[in-house]
Order: C-alpha cells, then sequence, then structure tokens
C-alpha cells in the first residue's frame, strides 16, 4: 500500500509539474500532451497496465501530429501515417510482451498501411498496386520471424495472394513504367510461369 502511494504521489507531482509549465507559457498544449504520453509510456513499461500505453500511444499519435504540423510543412497529410504507425508499434510491443501471435500480425499490417500512405501521397502511381506489395512483405516477415517456427503456413500463402493482385494491378497501370518499349503483354505471363513452377517444386519436396 506504501508503495502504491509512493507510485502514485509520483505521477500527480509530475502532471503537477507539466500543468504549471503549461499555465507558465514554457510550452503549448501539443507539447503538454507529448509530454504526459511520454511519461504513461514509460510508466507502462515499468510498471505495466494496458491503460497506461494505449492512452499514452493515443496521445503520443495526436500529439506528435500537431507538433509536425506546428515545426515543420510537408505539404502532405501526415495523419494517417503517424497513426497507423503508432498504434501498429504499439500492437507489435504487445507481442514482444505477450508473445501473442496475432498482436504482430495486426501491428506489421498497420504498419505497411501507414508506410503505404505516406507512398502513396509521394508517388501516386504506387495506389492501389503498392498496398498489396507493402501487406504481402509484413505478412511474409510475420511468416519467417514467428508463424514458420510453430509450423503455420497460412501467413505465408496469403502473402503470396497479395503479391499476385499487387502484380495484377501494376501491369494494369502501364503509367508506372516510363518506357512504353516494354512488353507488359509477355512479362504478366512469364510471372504466372514462375510462381507455377515454384509452387510446383514446393510440392514435390514436400
Amino acid at each position: 500500500m506504501i508503495k502504491k502511494n509512493m507510485y502514485t504521489g509520483i505521477i500527480l507531482i509530475i502532471l503537477g509539474i507539466l500543468f504549471l509549465l503549461y499555465n507558465l507559457k514554457f510550452f503549448n498544449l501539443a507539447w503538454l500532451l507529448f509530454l504526459s504520453a511520454i511519461f504513461l509510456i514509460v510508466r507502462y513499461i515499468l510498471k505495466r497496465g494496458i491503460l497506461y500505453l494505449i492512452i499514452g500511444l493515443c496521445l503520443f499519435a495526436f500529439s506528435s501530429v500537431s507538433l509536425i504540423d506546428s515545426y515543420i510543412r510537408f505539404g502532405i497529410n501526415l495523419k494517417p501515417f503517424i497513426y497507423l504507425l503508432v498504434a501498429g508499434c504499439g500492437l507489435v510491443y504487445l507481442f514482444y510482451r505477450t508473445r501473442e501471435r496475432n498482436w504482430l500480425l495486426l501491428g506489421s499490417i498497420l504498419i505497411a498501411l501507414g508506410v503505404d500512405s505516406l507512398i502513396g501521397q509521394l508517388w501516386l502511381s504506387f495506389l492501389p498496386w503498392g498496398r498489396f506489395f507493402l501487406i504481402a512483405l509484413a505478412l511474409y516477415l510475420c511468416y519467417i520471424l514467428v508463424y514458420r517456427v510453430n509450423g503455420i503456413v497460412w501467413p505465408k500463402y496469403i502473402s503470396y495472394v497479395m503479391l499476385v493482385i499487387g502484380g495484377i494491378l501494376i501491369f494494369l497501370n502501364r503509367d508506372v513504367f516510363r518506357f512504353r518499349d516494354i512488353r507488359l503483354d509477355y512479362l504478366f505471363p512469364l510471372i504466372l510461369i514462375i510462381i507455377g513452377v515454384r509452387l510446383i517444386h514446393l510440392a514435390r519436396e514436400r
């Protein structure tokens, strides 16, 4: 009980100092939320409590967007990227703490979608085929790092499906290529043949 009261007292003191500095105009509301988020995340790392992590990550995402908009002008919308990246990293960290594979899978997909939202604004031709490539990469990395050890193969096959869908979309969008002399009509069947040969080879090995 004494130890619990001590931690509660420390929390109140730190929060009081932050609000005092905010009222004294040392920093704005975005900085107050950002510092509070860091404190809550550190509090979770030291003493656990999933609620601290959730609130900390939410505050970190919102405050980061506000701070970036205040100091840096990119000309692009960073909100989807930051929100998805923070949420994905949080889920990956939960996997690290709990070893629950679903957290890693979901977190990796969110990170892939976040990267897709950023690249898609910088390179319009990247949409929509790039999203499938990034998700395929995320799923395959999850398979290599975690699922393969446990004999689970479905993430690998889903990544193959995402890769094929992305390949179909990239060949339908011919503006991706700068050189018009590339014979896409020949490349796409060749890719299908290569994938088919690979699948037959894997089946024979088993």
